[in-house]
């Protein structure tokens, strides 16, 4: 790893919900540093507590044990500085795309001309100029998710999280955007967490791919992805790809097989 300073950094992170059966253990002893500029991958079973990693580090859930510090200070509540793209869009359908975009800049104070600025830069940047005025109504599927990145970007959070974010998508729009992410993540150096179940998408966008086992969730695997930057659609089909994808794939089945677990 680099020598840029730590964003994140957990410590022993464990959490457990009650459900109507049983208490069930989602995270156990959960450790992770998040250097600046980094982009992490999630990866795992489903329910192996991806999703409430996540949101414990945007301060949306609290850990039963451990600690979350965020550029150094404990984190215990959202934080303006992190941003959460969630899988559901949550557009408001009477706002058009611009004033949607402007929300959070709104919440935050007034605003002038300079922040209606920010915002249609942000939405050129994802690709949606000529779309200021129009409804969500009126949007696909993946130009909906655009305004959602869009929206989450504007007040240049220094912590980016996202959650399965393209996964209702088709394969060529969901490809479209992890082509958005790279061309954010290559102009501003933006720090993020993704969550996703798709390995070739992890490899893609990854500069780590993190496996967490079956629930309760814990990292058993921190798989560094050597591509050279900037990324780009056609490294997919190269043999040092499938190699990356293929250990990883092995991680992930190693844990649904409890047999090929014993004899590990």
């Amino acid at each position: 790893m680099s020598s840029a300073p730590v964003v994140l950094d957990i410590e022993d992170i464990s959490k457990s919900f009650d459900e109507p059966s049983a208490r069930v253990r989602a995270l156990s002893s959960i450790r992770l540093r998040v250097q600046r500029g980094e982009f992490i991958c999630l990866l795992g079973p489903s329910g192996s507590g991806k999703s409430t990693l996540l949101r414990i580090i945007a301060g949306l859930v609290t850990p039963d044990s451990g600690r979350v510090r965020f550029d150094g200070a404990p984190l215990t509540e959202p934080q303006r500085d992190i941003g959460f793209v969630f899988q559901s869009t949550n557009l408001m359908p009477w706002r058009t795309v611009l004033e949607n975009v402007l929300l959070p800049l709104e919440i935050a104070g007034p605003v002038g001309d300079v922040e209606r600025a920010q915002a249609v830069a942000m939405l050129n940047l994802v690709g949606l100029h000529g779309f200021h005025h129009a409804y969500p109504r009126q949007l696909s599927g993946g130009m909906s998710q655009r305004v959602v990145l869009a929206r989450t970007l504007v007040h240049a959070p220094r912590l980016l999280l996202l959650d399965e974010p393209f996964g209702a998508l088709d394969a060529i729009t969901r490809e479209r955007l992890n082509l958005e992410l790279l061309r954010i993540h290559a102009r501003d150096a933006q720090t993020s967490v993704m969550v996703t179940h798709s390995i070739p998408e992890a490899v893609l966008l990854a500069d780590r791919v993190l496996v967490l086992s079956e629930r309760p969730g814990r990292i058993i695997a921190d798989v560094p992805i050597p591509l050279p930057r900037p990324r780009t659609l056609a490294q997919t089909g190269t043999e040092h790809f499938a190699r990356l994808t293929l250990a990883l794939r092995e991680q992930i089945e190693l844990q649904a097989d409890p047999a090929a677990q014993e004899s590990a």
